[in-house]
Formats: structure tokens, C-alpha cells, sequence
């Protein structure tokens, strides 16, 4: 009979000899450090390629070269090219200076986007979106001054009653921003119910006028009432007072039309084939009756400083550019074709035209210096892209009183990308990064 002692022994008898591995504390050490150096391996890749994308991101978002100095002397830039949606706004950037050009562009944010507008600083060169405190959503057309130092635009607010029957906010007053300060200056209106857009237009660089009315029931009011509005008197505001008045003189000579901006301290409106200006600090005295001719086809015309010549563009066929004096009848300014609209009368012989120069089959449109007599044209700003075509509904916006002078050296603004398709690409990068450390950590050694 076997005891304990004889099976352990038999056991022992029967174990394998030889001494362990030596090399399995070596194996064991490089298959550490190659873990270690595949982690570091993909982190670093990682990293590289984070920061290659950040860079890139950045560098899109630069101007594609210097800009002037702040303060530099205003002017009109040599070319216009059409902002990223992306850009930044003046709530990040600050005041941008006096203002060469305002434009309406598309404005993209997380959530989606908008048409708003944005401008081109007249000192350095820069692009940015205007924010403008307190502006009315939906009323996004704004108006320059013609020195490029204010803009005019809507204000939101709540009536003293019900909001008009189809508004999802209010229009309660207008307000002028200074773009070389960035403060604002509101003129809030009694309004019940809230009120109905008419024209925000600068007479000269220091008078605003305003055109407006009062709807006249909210949308608890009779269904028969709803979108009817009575028209105010016109206010006009000579910016260094502290409010606007009204001018019921002014208002009666206008007679309810649509007005205009003419500069020169004058305003203008028009009738099928005349135009009709005003000097709004003696309306009773200063009107003047402008025929101009066959069939005017553009929103955007001009008087000069005497009210007794108005431009404009003819018919669609040629758009030629047609002036009119008074007492006289229109005439075509040849040479003057493929004109969208008149901006001002710079002097008695000089015109701001938006025109293409050239006969193309895309048309690229931009500012001109034209003789009213001989059609001459110079072209003093070029545009890249599709900017000043906004002209053809009087969105386009431009300190004429800058074309006098020599203009600068543009550079195109910055083009940010999409924050959205960048925090994609980071969250790619990342997930990459991580399945592939994972994988990595999970394979035996070799």
C-alpha cells in the first residue's frame, strides 16, 4: 500500500526538467516598450495632424494680405469681393472705422442663417457683418451716410398696444450707429400697434430723414383694418441735435411717394418718367421737377446738388444710363450700357454709376465714374464674385462721397470655414486616434 509520501515522489519522478526561459523577462520588457512607443506613435500623429487643421483654419480665416493701418484716410477700395458667411461680426472685431460700402449677404451661424448686412471699412479694408443693437429682425436693409460714419436702421420694440396682425416682433423707432465709435444714438416713436417701414435716407452726411407710418389696429383689432397703416409726417434729424422733428411741409410736398436720398441736402421721389427732389430744410421753396424721358427702369437714380438735373437707367433692353433736366426732356447717355443704377452725382460732371465694363456672358459688376455728356467711363472699383448686384434692389450702399478721391489696395477678406465641419473633423480625428490606440493595445506579443 502506497503512502502519501510514495505518490509525491512518483509525481516529482515524473515532472519535467529544465530551467525556464531566459529570454521571457527581455520579451516581456520590449513588448512594453513597444506599447508605449506605438501610444506615443499615434498620439503624436494625432497631434500633428490637430495641429496642421488648426493652422490651416486659422490661416483661411486671415486677409489674404496686409491691411492698412487703422486710421489710415478713408477711401473706396479697388476691388469688392463677395465675405464667407463665417465672417465675424463687429460685436467680436469692434468699429470698424467710417464705412466705404454696406452690402446684404448671407450670415450663417450653428443653428442656420439669415440675410444680413455687412460692410468694408473705409480705413483699413476690413470685412465684417454689422451688429447693430437693437435692430429689427427682418428689416435688414440698412442706409450709409454718404462720408461713411453713420448707419441708419429699424429698431425693435414693444407697442403701447397689440402687435400688428402678421408681425412676429414690433418696429418701434430707428437709430443711427457710429461705425467709427460704435455708439448708438435711438429715436424710440409713440406708436400703439407698432410701425409700418417706410424709408430710412440720408439727405446729406448729417440729415437723416425718416418715412413712416402707424398701423393702425393690432391683431385684435377688425380683419378690414389689418395691414392698413397712416402715414406720419416725415422726420428729419440733423444729427448733431439731440432728437428729429417732424416736417409736415416736407410731407405734403412728397405726397405720400416713396422717397430717396439725394444728397447734396436734398431728397428725391419719382413718378413713372420724372423725378421730383426737395430740399428738406426749405421744402415749400426747393422743389424741382426733373423729366427724364422714355421708361426708367431702376430703383436707384440721383439728383445733383440743384435739384434741377436727375439721373437714372433706361430700359431694360440697353440700360443705358438717361439723364434729365429741368425744363427740358431726357436723353440716353450713350456708351453707357449695361448700367444697374445711378448712386450720385459727384459734381456737376461726374456720375457714381454700378455698371459692367466689359460685354460678357457672366457680367461682373462695379463702380464707374461716368460724364453725364460724353458717356466716358472709368471703373474705380472691381468686384470678385457677385457684390453690387444687390443695386438692382437698392441694397447696396456706398460712400460716394469717397469716389472723389484715390482709392486703395484691397485684399480679399479671410474665408472661415464651417466651425461645424471643423469640430467634425476634431471629433474624427479623435475617434481615429482612439480605435486605433484600442487595436493596438489589445494585440498580444509577438
Amino acid at each position: 500500500m502506497s503512502t502519501l509520501h510514495d505518490r509525491l515522489d512518483d509525481l516529482a519522478a515524473d515532472a519535467p526538467t529544465g530551467s525556464p526561459d531566459p529570454d521571457l523577462w527581455d520579451r516581456g520588457r520590449r513588448y512594453a516598450r513597444r506599447r508605449r512607443a506605438g501610444t506615443a506613435a499615434v498620439l503624436a500623429v494625432a497631434a500633428v495632424v490637430l495641429a496642421v487643421g488648426g493652422w490651416r483654419v486659422q490661416d483661411l480665416s486671415k486677409p489674404d494680405g496686409e491691411l492698412r493701418p487703422a486710421g489710415s484716410t478713408a477711401a473706396l477700395p479697388d476691388r469688392v469681393w463677395e465675405p464667407s458667411p463665417w465672417l465675424a461680426g463687429t460685436d467680436e472685431v469692434g468699429p470698424p472705422g467710417r464705412l466705404a460700402l454696406v452690402e446684404l449677404g448671407e450670415r450663417r451661424d450653428w443653428y442656420g442663417s439669415d440675410v444680413e448686412p455687412w460692410g468694408i471699412s473705409a480705413e483699413t479694408g476690413s470685412y465684417a457683418f454689422l451688429d447693430l443693437p437693437g435692430r429689427a429682425e427682418g428689416q435688414n436693409r440698412v442706409t450709409l451716410s454718404p462720408d461713411g460714419r453713420l448707419v441708419a436702421y429699424w429698431l425693435r420694440g414693444d407697442p403701447s398696444g397689440s402687435r400688428a396682425s402678421g408681425e412676429e416682433e414690433s418696429v418701434t423707432g430707428y437709430a443711427l450707429w457710429d461705425a467709427t465709435t460704435g455708439e448708438v444714438r435711438r429715436h424710440l416713436v409713440e406708436t400703439e400697434h407698432g410701425l409700418s417701414v417706410g424709408r430710412l435716407v440720408f439727405a446729406d452726411a448729417e440729415t437723416l430723414v425718416a418715412q413712416f407710418g402707424h398701423w393702425i389696429a393690432g391683431a385684435d383689432g377688425p380683419q378690414e383694418q389689418h395691414g392698413v397703416a397712416d402715414y406720419a409726417p416725415l422726420e428729419v434729424w440733423d444729427v448733431a441735435d439731440l432728437a428729429p422733428r417732424a416736417s409736415p411741409v416736407l410731407e405734403r410736398a412728397v405726397g405720400g411717394n416713396q422717397i430717396d436720398g439725394g444728397g447734396h441736402g436734398r431728397i428725391w421721389w419719382r413718378t413713372e418718367d420724372t423725378v421730383v427732389s426737395s430740399d428738406v430744410h426749405d421744402a415749400a421753396a426747393h422743389v424741382r421737377v426733373v423729366p427724364l424721358g422714355g421708361s426708367a427702369q431702376s430703383h436707384v437714380s440721383a439728383v445733383d446738388a440743384t435739384g434741377r438735373r436727375a439721373a437714372t437707367i433706361g430700359p431694360a433692353m440697353s440700360r443705358n444710363v438717361r439723364v434729365g433736366e429741368e425744363g427740358g426732356t431726357g436723353r440716353r447717355v450713350l456708351g453707357t450700357e449695361r448700367s444697374i443704377g445711378v448712386l450720385a452725382w459727384l459734381d456737376a460732371e461726374r456720375l457714381l454709376v454700378v455698371r459692367a465694363p466689359e460685354r460678357r456672358r457672366q457680367l461682373r459688376f462695379g463702380l464707374s465714374v461716368v460724364d453725364p455728356v460724353s458717356g466716358e467711363s472709368t471703373e474705380i472699383t472691381a468686384t470678385g464674385g457677385s457684390p453690387l448686384t444687390s443695386t438692382l434692389t437698392g441694397h447696396t450702399e456706398v460712400a460716394w462721397q469717397l469716389a472723389g478721391g484715390p482709392t486703395f489696395d484691397a485684399v480679399s477678406p479671410g474665408h472661415p470655414p464651417d466651425p461645424r465641419l471643423v469640430l467634425a473633423g476634431l471629433l474624427a480625428v479623435l475617434v481615429t486616434a482612439a480605435c486605433v490606440l484600442i487595436r493596438w493595445r489589445r494585440r498580444g506579443p509577438a
